[in-house]
């Protein structure tokens, strides 16, 4: 663990990533304790004004903050993004234990369908299961963590046939364990370095999936902001009012970045020869 957080602290980009994700958090769980306002609030104005003393990132066409808009936007850009993941981590973990554990017909049927259904477009998906259902926050994240289990699945896999073939899963089998309990147990828990990356790396395609989602309508429905529908709201001012897509743009941007950062460098931490 000390050896972990030794190389983690000597890594520029974990760290910086780590501290810009902090930020975000920081500004979507405390910042809206402290601060007064509401993001929904209209101010009657007949055009977005520019960034002031007043409103530090300008306002939109209703005349709301942009920053507030942002801060609060950002609580439910990650609240999709961590609850998605979790969805997709549960069921790609499950399906990929299984297939990896049992091997053999189980493994070739699992896999096959896997095959099948990462051949399909994800925004194809998307969009299909998206006008099925009614557009929500909760089918937003529904959406995403069904869509996004089959990556999770083959990496789950791919631990999961190393570790079988180890010497203490071949005691544990000798002492009389269950497949559960060896699966659950003496497995997972040493494959936790890959699925750590895995979920901080689709935390930004969460992310990035919610805006493409809330940006086309199909997302987050106003008045909630999210970061995708502010960008939704802002398309027909790109070039009066380039503060309403600069801002959550650039958080958009940031956050996946600095997510990205941290995958890619524990990846390099966990697979040093890589």
């Amino acid at each position: 663990m000390r050896r972990t957080v030794k190389q983690i602290s000597k890594d520029p980009f974990i760290v910086v990533g780590i501290i810009i994700v902090g930020m975000v958090l920081a500004m979507a769980s405390v910042v809206p304790l402290i601060i007064s306002g509401d993001p929904n609030h209209i101010a009657y104005v007949s055009e977005p004004q520019p960034p002031s003393l007043t409103h530090p990132f300008g306002t939109d066409d209703l005349g709301r903050d942009t920053m507030l808009r942002i801060i609060f936007g950002a609580r439910i850009s990650l609240i999709v993004a961590f609850v998605s993941v979790l969805i997709s981590l549960s069921i790609g973990t499950l399906i990929g234990s299984i297939a990896g554990f049992y091997g053999g017909v189980v493994d070739e049927i699992i896999m096959r369908v896997i095959d099948g259904l990462m051949a399909i477009p994800t925004i194809f998906l998307l969009l299909t299961i998206q006008v099925l259902l009614t557009p929500s926050i909760y089918n937003v994240i529904i959406i995403i963590g069904v869509t996004s289990w089959m990556g999770v699945a083959r990496i789950v896999r791919a631990e999961v046939l190393a570790l079988a073939a180890r010497d203490f899963v071949k005691a544990a089998r000798s002492f009389g364990f269950g497949n559960s309990t060896i699966i659950f147990k003496c497995i997972l828990p040493n494959a936790l370095g890959p699925l750590f990356v895995t979920a901080v790396l689709s935390m930004g395609g969460a992310i990035l999936t919610e805006s493409a989602l809330s940006y086309f309508g199909l997302g987050v429905q106003p008045p909630q902001p999210s970061w995708g529908n502010m960008l939704y709201n802002a398309q027909d001012y790109l070039l009066d009012a380039w503060w309403m897509t600069f801002f959550p743009g650039v958080f958009i941007l940031l956050t996946v970045l600095a997510l990205n950062f941290i995958g890619d460098g524990m990846y390099r931490i966990f697979n040093p020869k890589s």
